[in-house]
């Protein structure tokens, strides 16, 4: 497991900074089926890392789930990879205005 805690600090930053709230935080917990089935949107943030495991793990969810891609901090500086996720999760808020 490459998580290095519940959130980074870039989005704990940036959490601030928007005035969301992000406490209490946990440690992240593994998906499970229950949980998709539950979701009424699924939406993995790098496609490219997810959609192989998603394949793996829940083959029948692979192309139910919405994939995005913003990339980590391997390959984008924090403030771009926030702002593109700012960017998406405006323009989904916005698509469920519209409904």
């Amino acid at each position: 497991n490459s998580n290095v805690g519940p959130l980074s600090q870039h989005t704990a930053d940036e959490c601030e900074r928007l005035g969301v709230c992000y406490r209490p935080l946990r440690s992240p917990l593994p998906l499970t089926v229950a949980d998709l089935v539950q979701a009424d949107l699924v939406i993995a943030v790098k496609e490219i890392e997810h959609r192989p495991l998603l394949g793996e793990l829940f083959p029948d969810w692979n192309d139910r789930v919405t994939y995005w891609q913003v990339h980590d901090l391997d390959c984008a500086p924090p403030e771009v990879a926030l702002r593109e996720l700012r960017h998406l999760v405006d323009g989904l808020i916005e698509s469920l205005r519209v409904r």
